[in-house]
């Protein structure tokens, strides 16, 4: 057998079954000290491209992450370079770290700031060595291994573990190129499995998105899915922030806590021995009847204790509506059970099942829909609310418009919130504060302690918060969207117009009101038009009746000139003061005469 000592060499020791004479060359490299070179500092624009720098074509810019590393703090690492001929240094390895460096200072340039330098280590043992310079670039490039996003994330979510004030983590967050809401997101992202967080890491998805993400995995394809969408919808609308996505969470936490609740309920009943079945509220002919709709044979109230004793086919259903257990009878009529007068009542001759089934689906997704879009609203209603540092010192004139319009006394909503309703604990979440202990309508004063750390600036936010909390309370309750009216497509117009991202189930409110009012508009006109005409025609009936020429008609009958100085009164030749008070006698009793006329014809 042919010993090779090099791959000998590297194997473990303890692997090694025979010795081999080191060889005295490799030996002699090992022990010297190989040059790394002379650490330098330079600006970037003084430094050169080494034309043996491997990395030419792909992956030579700088990503946002590395770019913010270097604006905040500069190049770390320093970056590999030679004499070039003409005397100038040029880089073989580092390149995207200068380049980083290069628009770091082109920013610095324009807002004043100075310019930084990078560090080098300069070989000048390379110096016309372009052999081992190429492979030297090589080796940078291709023995690197970038870190997994699994990596990243773990990293993340130990640094959120430590001890950090939060302008520490912030400061961090920016070297890194994070977002410090991004940082905080990585442990909550760190819950996807390996798969899923490449898939979704690789397609651009940040941490924030895919902390959101791991909220409502369970939800499967689903989730996935709605997401996409949601974030394709945000990136074309550009600048307008995270409305789709927000939207789309919404609708998916409710969701996810809806199955929770209905796999809860489900053990519960099973643990109980209730059998839970299907109920299909349209189909007035099944068998399965919730307790509520039945009696006895005497006509008395089935209670679910005495059904439960008396009755075999004892169960439950979920309510998909309002996801609640329901107990029913799953065969009501084989157990001599009877509908109550008023399910009796409604049963149909001949029932249209698919319309029904179609028309409680619509109102069970519609609900679920729009009671989504409540959550939505309430995290906007907070951010705008909440401006914080870089947000707006005042309110909108729009929402001083609903200020005014809500505390000057024209509105009976706001006066039933306070008086009657007056959750207080709606008012804090809006205000970011914690819930004030006293909530009775006694407590004059809950939010003094708002109204203090908030200042003069921070008033008309509050009171915005009244109103928020009070139109949502009892104008946008679960059946507007059934039956959208001018105050709820109004709020939501204010609303998008403060920068919100309207749900379809929100613009189908608007668009639907907008309908409505431009259908009042046109059949005003044209009632207008209509009055017109008939109190045209009632003066000309009037005009006719009297002999007195209709508004408008300048000729007498004989086709004379009415006007001064025109032939007939040449040929009258009368006086013209008895002329003048004659005609102003017959005008007065012919006007009086007309305008009876016409209100007889109208009143007829």
């Amino acid at each position: 057998m042919t010993e090779n000592p090099t791959v000998e060499a590297e194997q473990d020791t303890a692997a090694e079954t025979q010795s081999t004479e080191p060889d005295p060359a490799v030996e002699a490299e090992d022990a010297s000290n190989h040059d790394v070179g002379t650490l330098e500092y330079h600006f970037p624009e003084d430094l050169v491209l080494d034309e043996f720098n491997h990395r030419k074509q792909v992956n030579t810019e700088p990503d946002a992450t590395l770019k913010a590393s270097v604006r905040d703090i500069g190049v770390q690492e320093p970056v590999g370079a030679r004499p070039q001929p003409d005397g100038k240094i040029g880089i073989y390895k580092g390149q995207r770290r200068w380049k980083a460096q290069l628009a770091a200072n082109r920013e610095f340039d324009r807002k004043g700031k100075p310019r930084r330098k990078i560090p080098v280590l300069v070989r000048h043992d390379l110096v016309g060595v372009d052999d081992d310079t190429l492979v030297l670039s090589l080796i940078e490039n291709t023995q690197r291994v970038a870190s997994s996003k699994r990596d990243q994330t773990e990293a993340l979510t130990q640094l959120t573990l430590m001890d950090l004030a939060p302008s520490q983590l912030a400061k961090h967050a920016r070297r890194l190129g994070y977002k410090p809401a991004e940082v905080k997101a990585a442990q909550r992202a760190a819950q996807l499995d390996d798969e899923t967080l490449d898939k979704f890491s690789t397609n651009g998805w940040d941490f924030v998105e895919l902390a959101d993400l791991s909220e409502v995995t369970s939800l499967g394809w689903d989730a996935e899915r709605a997401l996409s969408e949601a974030r394709r919808k945000d990136r074309a609308e550009k600048d307008k922030g995270r409305g789709h996505w927000e939207q789309a969470m919404a609708r998916l936490r409710l969701n996810l806590a809806d199955k929770v609740k209905r796999a809860e309920l489900v053990a519960e009943l099973e643990a109980a021995g209730v059998p839970v079945v299907r109920y299909a509220a349209w189909d007035k002919a099944s068998q399965v009847r919730p307790l509520s709709h039945l009696v006895t044979p005497a006509g008395k109230k089935l209670t679910p204790k005495a059904h439960a004793e008396l009755c075999p086919d004892h169960a439950a259903y979920i309510d998909d509506d309002k996801n609640r257990a329901v107990f029913a009878c799953r065969n009501w009529s084989g157990n001599g059970h009877t509908l109550n007068a008023e399910q009796a009542a409604q049963l149909p001759v001949a029932e249209d099942k698919a319309a029904a089934k179609a028309e409680r689906k619509r109102v069970i997704e519609g609900n679920k829909a729009w009671r989504a879009a409540r959550e939505a609203r309430r995290a906007f209603l907070i951010r705008l609310i909440n401006p914080g540092k870089g947000g707006p010192k005042e309110v909108s004139d729009a929402a001083w418009s609903w200020i005014m319009l809500a505390t000057a006394g024209s509105t009976y909503w706001f006066p039933r919130y306070y008086h009657a309703s007056r959750r207080l604990d709606e008012v804090a979440v809006l205000l970011k504060t914690e819930v004030p202990k006293g909530t009775g309508r006694r407590d004059q004063e809950p939010f003094a302690h708002v109204v203090t750390r908030r200042g003069r600036a921070g008033r008309a936010f509050i009171m915005l918060a009244q109103v928020a909390a009070a139109f949502e309370r009892e104008q946008m309750h679960d059946g507007v969207w059934k039956s959208p009216d001018d105050g709820a497509a109004g709020w939501l117009e204010f609303l998008a117009g403060e920068g919100y991202t309207l749900a379809e189930c929100e613009q189908a409110i608007i668009t639907t009101v907008n309908a409505k009012r431009e259908e009042a508009a046109a059949k005003a006109k044209q009632n207008t038009a209509e009055t017109e005409k008939e109190l045209d025609k009632a003066l000309g009936e009037a005009a006719a009746e009297s002999g007195t020429p209709a508004e408008g008609d300048e000729s007498d009958e004989d086709g004379g000139q009415a006007e001064d100085g025109g032939p007939k009164a040449a040929e009258e030749g009368t006086d013209d003061g008895a002329a003048d008070e004659g005609t102003e006698e017959t005008t007065g009793e012919a006007s009086a005469a007309t305008q009876d006329a016409a209100a007889v014809s109208l009143a007829a």
